[in-house]
């Protein structure tokens, strides 16, 4: 545990000597910052309350998963990455380490979102009951597209990396294309499905919470092992 303390400190310290990097911090204002100036120009709408909220979720996505691999792009932009295999570190505790360091950056994001609805409640604008189940789904997503990216991280350059999540963005957005062809109303799937599941607090944690768990543990996984092989 104090060599998975440790990665997070040395991680903080090289960011901060790049720059004072406040990102986390940028997550949680920015959101009911933007909720707060779109929301007193915009019309006093559920729609345009879902409308501003989809909009910040949209925004804040990519930004959340720069700065969940920013470690990685400083620490090869600088050569840090070299002295990894150096430092009295375990590589399964750096990479324990650099995990919590994205998954407080994803709970940023949450808080900022969070504190978005009661900032335009504030203002009067009427928010649908069920969005937050939407901002739920996109922080699923999210959470998934990191955990699928960061293992090969530890193998690839940050520079194939943003091609190869260039193009997997491009791809995604064809696949809602063909989707929004088909005669299913899949969206409709997906909310019954995040319906059901938030339906009860029990449910959600005897369902969601295992299979959570288990995503990070292989990811986990499969960034020790690609890490090692980067290392052969």
């Amino acid at each position: 545990m104090n060599g998975v303390v440790s990665q997070v400190r040395l991680d903080n310290a090289r960011m901060m000597s790049y720059g004072r990097f406040r990102g986390n911090l940028l997550l949680v204002y920015l959101a009911p910052l933007m909720a707060l100036v779109m929301g007193l120009i915009g019309d006093k709408t559920e729609e345009t309350a879902s409308g501003i909220l989809g909009g910040i979720c949209g925004g804040l996505s990519p930004l959340t998963i720069i700065y969940c691999v920013w470690p990685f792009m400083l620490t090869e932009q600088y050569g840090d990455s070299r002295i990894d295999g150096m430092i009295p570190i375990s590589r399964m505790q750096q990479v324990v380490g650099r995990y919590i360091m994205a998954g407080c950056t994803i709970l940023a994001d949450a808080v900022g979102l969070a504190l978005a609805v009661p900032v335009l409640k504030m203002i009067g604008s009427p928010v649908p009951p069920r969005l937050w189940q939407f901002d739920g789904l996109l922080l699923l997503v999210v959470s998934l597209l990191v955990l699928i990216a960061m293992p090969f991280f530890y193998r690839y350059s940050t520079m194939t990396m943003m091609k190869g999540m260039a193009i997997a963005i491009v791809g995604i957005a064809v696949l809602y294309l063909l989707l929004s062809r088909l005669p299913v109303d899949w969206m409709h799937m997906l909310s019954t499905i995040t319906a059901f599941l938030s339906a009860s607090a029990v449910r959600t944690v005897l369902l969601a919470v295992p299979i959570a768990v288990a995503c990070v543990a292989l990811s986990i996984l499969a960034s020790d092992r690609m890490y090692g092989s980067k290392e052969l």
